[in-house]
């Protein structure tokens, strides 16, 4: 099985937004793909994106690998000699341009953790040509999967204090009444992130639900301050360290990539939106 971790990949303009012209931050996405960016972050070490397909209009796929000189003892003509070879460890991408969703399959041979892959996919991006002629900037965060934290929130006696982040004005995807006018003011202050901080004696659970899953589908950290009971003392949680994902079983057919991409958006739309009652 292929286990596929999904983030948010958002791509910024610099204060020079004039350069964009009509380009929307999809379409810069998209071309900073397709422009195939490579780099060597470290000597010996260059990391590269390959074997682009498109799935449909919304969907893309790449690999994405590190390629090294690699010694490897043979045994030939009866003697023993090292020989080097070219080693390209890869690992599979799926891409939903317009709503930013990454999903990247676990690599042990590239890195034991997956966030650390998106950083360097993160890398590539921002230090390409194409993001460089643009000045257009990418940020990644991990999509958490907020169900076992909104349990937390609705078993909870009461919530006293909630928090959450939020980013410059990106998405259509977000809440409109918690998100828009935040990111609205810290667009117009040319700002990165906010947080924003709600007190009270006994806050009402079902707002404070949309909000940690918008947060969530936009790679952004919540926390909430509870009482399990009356007369417990407060906890303070984080919705943090549960990644979203999902596990497919091949994805070496367009068949297995449209297969995977709805799968990943399924799970994305889990994430986003409450089940309905």
């Amino acid at each position: 099985m292929i286990d596929l971790n999904l983030f948010r990949l958002k791509v910024f303009p610099s204060a020079q937004r004039e350069l964009w012209g009509e380009l929307t931050p999809p379409e810069i996405f998209r071309q900073t793909i397709s422009s195939l960016p490579s780099a060597e972050f470290r000597r010996g070490n260059v990391w590269h994106i390959g074997n682009l397909q498109q799935i449909d209009d919304d969907w893309g796929y790449f690999r994405f690998s590190k390629s090294a000189r690699t010694k490897v003892e043979i045994y030939t003509d009866g003697k023993f000699v090292d020989a080097q070879f070219e080693a390209a460890p890869y690992t599979h991408v799926l891409v939903h341009y317009p709503l930013e969703i990454i999903a990247i399959a676990k690599k042990p041979k590239l890195s034991p953790n997956v966030l650390n892959i998106a950083k360097r996919l993160r890398r590539i991006l921002e230090f390409s040509n194409k993001a460089t002629e643009l000045h257009a900037h990418f940020e990644i965060s991990i999509i958490n999967d907020p169900q076992s934290f909104i349990h937390l929130l609705n078993t909870a006696y009461s919530i006293t204090r909630f928090s959450y982040e939020f980013d410059r004005k990106n998405l259509f995807d977000v809440d409109q009444d918690f998100f828009l006018p935040l990111e609205k003011a810290i667009a117009a202050v040319n700002g990165k992130k906010g947080i924003a901080v709600l007190k009270g004696d006994e806050l009402r659970k079902e707002p404070l639900e949309a909000i940690a899953r918008s947060a969530a589908s936009s790679g952004n950290e919540v926390s909430a301050t509870i009482k399990k009971a009356r007369n417990s003392r407060k906890l303070c949680k984080k919705m943090k360290g549960n990644p979203a994902a999902i596990q497919v079983g091949d994805l070496s057919s367009p068949r297995d990539l449209k297969k995977a991409a709805a799968e990943t958006l399924e799970k994305y739309e889990q994430v986003r939106r409450a089940p309905p009652k």
